[in-house]
């Protein structure tokens, strides 16, 4: 059996990696360049590396931990248990469009200022270069949405289209040397 401690952090680290929207509000900025990968090769990626992570986590009694890391155990396991519920069962990547909407993790660059204007802007490059590859996974992966869903998505990305319209280059003013990687 493996320590707590080092299994948690290595569970902790695949999740902000595969999920750089959690990393980014947990405030880890190492992935803010990252939109999520919702393709069905990085999805069956991250399903496996959830599994593990269950797994891995189940092997721990959680009654010879001190409480600090009873919590974590329990609360971590809970994040795992969710995810894999998500990627099995509700599986909202296929039917929900705004899962595919990159608007909030563009929007934690822009309106939050976290960072000097010019690594934000270099973040806020790699996540708008990810847009189009992004885009086209939602075009090959979404069927049978709710209307609901549809009509939504529709008015949130005019909201996003307008974000970077408008947006970008008000933060561009501040670092007009990045224009050209913008």
């Amino acid at each position: 059996m493996e320590a707590f401690v080092p299994l948690a952090e290595r569970i902790v680290e695949a999740l902000l990696e595969s999920r750089p929207g959690l990393a980014t509000s947990a405030g880890d900025h190492r992935y803010d360049d990252r939109l999520p990968d919702l393709s069905a090769d990085a999805l069956a990626a991250d399903q496996a590396m959830l599994k593990d992570a269950a797994d891995a986590l189940s092997e721990i009694d959680p009654d010879v931990l001190d409480v600090d890391e009873s919590v974590d155990h329990a609360l971590l396991s809970s994040l795992v248990d969710r995810g894999l519920f998500e990627a099995t069962e509700i599986r909202s990547h296929e039917w929900d469009p705004l899962r595919h909407n990159p608007g909030p993790l563009l929007h934690a660059l822009l309106a939050r200022p976290y960072a000097p204007v010019e690594e934000r802007l270099a973040h806020l490059a790699g996540r708008l270069a990810a847009v189009p590859d992004a885009l086209a996974t939602a075009r090959a992966t979404l069927r049978d949405m709710p209307r609901i869903h549809a009509e939504t998505a529709v008015g949130q990305f005019t909201g996003t289209a307008a974000l970077v319209r408008d947006e970008v280059p008000a933060l561009l003013a501040q670092a007009p040397a990045l224009r050209d990687r913008v």
